[in-house]
C-alpha cells in the first residue's frame, strides 16, 4: 500500500522549484509542463488522502491551458488540458 502523505514534502519542493523555472523560463516549454505534472500529482495526493482537491486541479488546467496556448502546435499539451478538466470535473 502506497503512504500519499509521505510524498507530500518532496511534492512541494518539486513545486516550488518547478514554479521558479516555469517563471524565469517563459518559453521553454518543458518547465511549464513539469509545473502542470507536479500540480497534478500534487491534486492527486490531495484526492488519496481525503483531501478537497478541486483547487488544486483548477491550478493544473490553468497551467495547462497557459500551456497549450502558448505552443498551440503541441497536440499533447491540448491532451493535457483536456485531462485537467476532466479531473477537475472528478473532483
Amino acid at each position: 500500500r502506497r503512504d500519499w502523505a509521505a510524498g507530500e514534502p518532496a511534492l512541494r519542493e518539486a513545486l516550488a522549484v518547478n514554479a521558479a523555472l516555469a517563471a524565469d523560463y517563459p518559453a521553454v516549454p518543458e518547465y511549464l509542463l513539469a509545473l502542470a505534472k507536479t500540480q497534478n500529482n500534487l491534486a492527486t495526493l490531495y484526492l488519496h488522502t481525503g483531501r478537497p482537491a478541486a483547487d488544486a486541479f483548477r491550478e493544473v488546467a490553468a497551467t495547462s491551458r497557459r500551456l497549450a496556448d502558448a505552443f498551440p502546435q503541441v497536440t499533447e499539451y491540448r491532451l493535457r488540458l483536456a485531462r485537467a478538466r476532466s479531473n477537475l470535473g472528478a473532483a
